[in-house]
């Protein structure tokens, strides 16, 4: 399977740094872009994507995607109010937790 990915200027640059050492250290090495970010996806989905998964999905947070998810399951005020209470606890973790903190006090 073959998949076209689009970087962004930055990781772009990078990739393009990478290959450049990599070609002036190992003289006569092939490489491309797409060769090194298809090697950089696989390692990393093998050594660390299990670690990172919460800061992906952290970095990654639509609160309007997941409220419209949440609610077409919700049926009473409680289960609205806490539909809430958990988005506002994802936007605005330290927040939410001092206002936990207080309330248990």
């Amino acid at each position: 399977m073959s998949v076209k990915v689009t970087l962004e200027s930055g990781a772009a640059q990078a990739a393009k740094d990478m290959i450049d050492i990599l070609k002036s250290e190992n003289p006569g090495l092939s490489i491309t872009t797409s060769d090194l970010t298809s090697w950089i996806v696989s390692e990393f989905k093998r050594s660390h994507f299990d670690k990172a998964k919460q800061a992906i999905v952290d970095a990654h947070f639509n609160p309007k995607a997941y409220l419209r998810a949440r609610m077409k399951g919700a049926r009473t005020n409680e289960e609205i109010s806490s539909i809430m209470e958990e988005i506002q606890r994802r936007i605005h973790p330290k927040t939410a937790r001092k206002k936990t903190e207080t309330q248990n006090t």
